[in-house]
Parts: C-alpha cells; sequence; structure tokens
C-alpha cells in the first residue's frame, strides 16, 4: 500500500528545532546528496521544504505517494479516485526547477554561503551559466520578499538605553559603455 505521509508528522521539525539545526555542508551531503530520492524527499518533508501530504482538490480524499519512474523524482501524489497526478515538488521551492531536489538544495546552501556562482556552477555539474544565474537570482528574490515581509526597525536603543547610531552612505555610479566613449547616466546608491 502506497505511503499517505513522506515523513511521520511526528517527525516533521518545528521553528525552534530548525532554528537550533547547523547543518554544515559535509552534514547536509550525508543527508542529501548521494541518498536514493525517497531519503532527500523525507528529509526536505522533515523540514516543511515540500508537502509531507496532498489532498486531491477534485475528491477531497488523501492522495497516496507512489513511485513514479516517468518522473525525474521518482514518485507522485495518486489519487485512487480520480486518478489524477500532482507533483512532489507542487507548491514548493523546487516547482518550476529542472534540477534534482538533491542539486536545487546543494545550490542553495552554498549561494547562502556566498560561494561564486562558478565554483557552485563546477561543483553542482550545472552546465549553463543561465541555470546558475537564474537560481542565484531566485534565492535572491526569495530573501528580497522575506525582508520586505518581516521588516525590522534600524537603530533604536541598545541594552543600555544609549541610542543606537545608524549611518549610511550615498555614492553615485557612473560607467561607460564597454569601458569607451561617454559617461552613461549614473545612479544613486545608498548604503
Amino acid at each position: 500500500m502506497a505511503a499517505i505521509h513522506i515523513v511521520n508528522p511526528a517527525n516533521i521539525l518545528n521553528a525552534a528545532a530548525l532554528t537550533l539545526e547547523d547543518d554544515r555542508f559535509i552534514g547536509l551531503s550525508q543527508d542529501v546528496f548521494g541518498v536514493p530520492n525517497f531519503e532527500c524527499m523525507q528529509w526536505l518533508a522533515a523540514r516543511r521544504l515540500i508537502a509531507n501530504s496532498r489532498m486531491c482538490i477534485a475528491c477531497v480524499v488523501p492522495m497516496p505517494l507512489i513511485a513514479d519512474a516517468d518522473r525525474s523524482d521518482g514518485y507522485v501524489w495518486r489519487c485512487r479516485r480520480c486518478r489524477c497526478k500532482v507533483s512532489v515538488r507542487s507548491g514548493s521551492f523546487f516547482e518550476r526547477g529542472h534540477l534534482s531536489m538533491q542539486t536545487i538544495t546543494a545550490f542553495v546552501y552554498l549561494w547562502s554561503r556566498d560561494t561564486q556562482l562558478r565554483h557552485i556552477m563546477h561543483e553542482l555539474n550545472i552546465n549553463t551559466w543561465q541555470t546558475a544565474v537564474d537560481w542565484g537570482n531566485f534565492c535572491q528574490d526569495i530573501c528580497g520578499q522575506w525582508a520586505i515581509d518581516h521588516p525590522i526597525e534600524i537603530g533604536g536603543m541598545d541594552n543600555q538605553g544609549q541610542p543606537i547610531v545608524v549611518e549610511i552612505d550615498e555614492s553615485y555610479f557612473l560607467w561607460k559603455k564597454y569601458h569607451r566613449g561617454r559617461l552613461r547616466a549614473g545612479k544613486w546608491v545608498f548604503e
């Protein structure tokens, strides 16, 4: 019989447990890379990066997870009644990615550690510059949206009740096209 959950719901990490996790690349590689797809999916589901279960939208019944050799991840959610299929990646960060979930997880880790894209491409065997740039931009967009959704006050008071000084600087950037000719219109940047 097919599973209704990828991982036992009791094993899904809560926010506090996720905060305490200190995965280094070596630990991540043992949990995610070089393991069968199902074990990688269990790791991702326990961290709420992919759905642990699905309900059929049409039939409103739980969808079991079944092996499907036609899918790159090797599994799919399929309704027993209407026979519709839903990708394991559906509704997640991985949804439109053509790379394996292991590769995407490694990419995000390396990107978050300020690894240069050319090094990420080499380590993960990503063959096209555009793929690496697209994933880097996607990670940047996700972080930017998080900052917008979770604004923090800059400045305020420190622990001794003293005001915190916030300094900003401004720069005006100019450039020449192909490093030749006249200067193009510049842009003010505040940092």
